[in-house]
């Protein structure tokens, strides 16, 4: 028993002395643990993200007219699986503030399944939308948003992400 105490003083000074410490068989700590939670939750926002390339930013939509939506998204390395997406229109009122009513989808235009496919001369895979504006449309700013349903990981795990766009509705 001797010879053991002796021998594990003897190997901490050796390891204190090169400037190490012995390593202890511990459970991560709750900064590791929320550290992965963080890279995770970040790496799957990084993957999915959609883009509305068309129409483009402050495009001008004659109220009662056609509006065609062109919602893109990379290819991703994280196995995800497309379900729907929501394509809604939301005036900005009389001050134009479109900030104020980001959270609300006044009117959806469409909501169905998302198939993106891919694009000839296209880096990303795409789907089109034919959306009709309303008659009734207010002229002036409107928000032009989606949302857009998936679920990814090896646990299916089910996602959403919203974006917006603001055209300009005219009479």
């Amino acid at each position: 028993m001797y010879a053991r105490q002796r021998y594990k003083m003897c190997y901490t000074r050796i390891t204190f002395a090169a400037g190490l410490r012995p390593q202890a068989h511990r459970a991560p700590s709750h900064v590791m643990k929320a550290g992965f939670v963080f890279l995770a939750l970040a790496a799957s926002a990084v993957a999915q993200k959609v883009t509305i390339a068309s129409p483009a930013a402050n495009t001008e939509v004659k109220a009662g007219g056609n509006l065609l939506v062109e919602i893109d998204r990379p290819d991703t390395q994280t196995p995800s699986t497309d379900v729907a997406i929501m394509i809604g229109l939301q005036p900005c009122g009389a001050a134009g503030d479109c900030d104020a009513v980001a959270a609300n989808y006044a009117r959806v235009l469409f909501h169905g399944p998302y198939t993106p496919k891919p694009v000839e001369g296209h880096a990303d895979i795409s789907h089109n939308y034919t959306v009709k504006i309303p008659r009734n449309t207010a002229a002036g700013r409107a928000l032009l948003q989606v949302a857009h349903f998936f679920y990814m990981g090896a646990g299916n795990q089910p996602q959403m992400e919203t974006l917006n766009t603001v055209i300009q509705i005219t009479a």
